[in-house]
């Protein structure tokens, strides 16, 4: 989890007090917040790259991008950002079916391999 407001990067500490925050404002227990929460399988895959290069500059890339958060509209989230201490590209989807998150991760990945990825 990324609270902006503190951190730009997810940190355990930061989640576990803001969490804390909110059963206190509320005074409801952990049991009645998370019973709310709706979970979704998730995909998450690390592509070694030459360079950092803007992944929306990469025409492929970019319309596959598009097209999965159109395809995503609310019910999941997408993810792609580079490491900030190894040359890798991280793309996480998290979606309803797991079938489907599986097949466009590899799209986008494929896209960005095709430019700037390395052999493995």
């Amino acid at each position: 989890m990324i609270f902006p407001d503190f951190l730009y990067t997810g940190d355990g500490i930061v989640t576990a007090l803001n969490v804390l925050r909110v059963m206190a404002e509320t005074g409801r227990p952990l049991a009645e917040l998370a019973s709310d929460l709706t979970t979704y399988p998730q995909v998450l895959h690390n592509l070694r790259v030459r360079e950092k290069r803007d992944w929306l500059s990469i025409p492929a890339a970019a319309a596959a991008i598009a097209d999965v958060e159109a395809k995503l509209r609310g019910r999941g989230r997408l993810l792609v950002r580079y490491s900030g201490t190894e040359p890798l590209l991280r793309v996480m989807i998290e979606g309803e079916r797991q079938d489907e998150i599986d097949a466009w991760a590899a799209r986008i990945v494929a896209a960005v391999r095709a430019e700037i990825g390395t052999e493995e």
